[in-house]
């Protein structure tokens, strides 16, 4: 099973936010690992201007939250869904004050699963190069965070395929490296 870093794409002219209002959310410990609030997250507001950018079905956002529209939604809610949860959130467009929903896609799951030895680190908290270690992911991992790397989000080649297949745009991937090697 091949397993991918999830990101936004890179692609000119693609919409992101541009601004956040965290309205008392705590973000912090949203990022260690707590969703226990997880419907006070629906009181952040996000806010962009569209002129000149097309909206696609991941935003980026500087939260670094997986910020999906209702049409990826729909695609992949009953793929992930026993490891995810999914919080509405609208976006404001400045330009027309007009509020869309969209969803933050949230994995449940985070995994110590850093082959330690191969992976590369630019100090002590920033991976540059992860490689997962086999032993620790299965091909039952959909989507996960690793532990360590709140930035990092992993989903395995069936959740890419169904993202490609479905033509949501906005995503890429990174193929991670996955020790196979015996200790």
């Amino acid at each position: 099973m091949k397993f991918y870093e999830l990101t936004y794409s890179d692609d000119e002219g693609l919409l992101s936010v541009e601004d956040y209002d965290l309205n008392g959310f705590d973000i912090s410990s949203y990022w260690d690992g707590d969703y226990g609030s997880l419907e006070e997250i629906s009181k952040v507001d996000f806010s962009f201007h569209q002129s000149g950018f097309k909206k696609s079905d991941l935003i980026g956002n500087p939260l670094g939250l997986i910020l999906i529209s209702e049409k990826a939604y729909e695609k992949l809610r009953l793929l992930v869904k026993k490891q995810s949860i999914f919080s509405k959130v609208s976006l404001l467009n400045l330009d027309s004050s007009e509020k869309e929903l969209f969803y933050i896609l949230t994995p449940v799951n985070t995994l110590n699963c850093l082959e330690m030895n191969l992976t590369e680190f630019l100090d002590e908290e920033t991976v540059i190069t992860p490689v997962l270690d086999s032993k620790k992911v299965s091909p039952d991992s959909l989507i996960f965070k690793v532990d360590g790397c709140t930035n990092i989000v992993v989903i395995n080649e069936l959740v890419m395929n169904s993202i490609k297949e479905n033509k949501l745009d906005g995503f890429d991937f990174i193929e991670l490296k996955v020790d196979s090697s015996e200790s």
